[in-house]
Parts: structure tokens; sequence; C-alpha cells
């Protein structure tokens, strides 16, 4: 097995960890804007080539037995705007 060639690619599990990486130089970093915009607007991060809409969305999974507490969530959830960005 080569190492180097293993070791030339970075894979992060966590959004968190791939704007932290660009932000330190380590490459470029895909996500989605409202996760980057604290860093967009401070000047850590760049966006050349700006957002675009991919359609995508975000699940919750629960058990079937939910909580009080995970019930409010879901409907905090489902009452939340959709939000929309200006530069997609």
């Amino acid at each position: 097995m080569n190492l180097e060639a293993v070791c030339s690619i970075r894979w992060f599990d966590l959004l968190g960890h791939i704007l932290k990486a660009a932000a330190a130089g380590l490459g470029v970093g895909i996500a989605p804007s409202m996760l980057a915009n604290t860093d967009l607007q401070s000047g850590r991060l760049v966006a050349p080539l700006g957002f675009s809409a991919t359609g995508g969305s975000f699940c919750m999974f629960t058990r079937t037995e939910s909580s009080k507490e995970i019930d409010l969530l879901k409907k905090w959830l489902h009452a939340e705007p959709i939000p929309t960005d200006s530069r997609a």
C-alpha cells in the first residue's frame, strides 16, 4: 500500500472540520452557505464561485415512542420558515 497516495486526500466527517481545514489553508471545502456564513463574513473563507441551490434537505430520525421534548422540537422545525439564500 502506498501511504503517500492514501494520505494525499483528506476526508472529514463533519462539516465544521471541513470549514476549519479550509480556513487553515489545507484546501477547499464544500458546505452549505448557512454553515459558512460566519467564516465568510469574517473574511476567514471566501466563496469565489458563490453558492448553488442543490435541492438537498435535512432529515430528523427519532424513535417511534418519542419524548415530549422531541415532539416539541419536531413541531418547531416544521414551523420554521425555509431560508432562501440570495447568493444561490
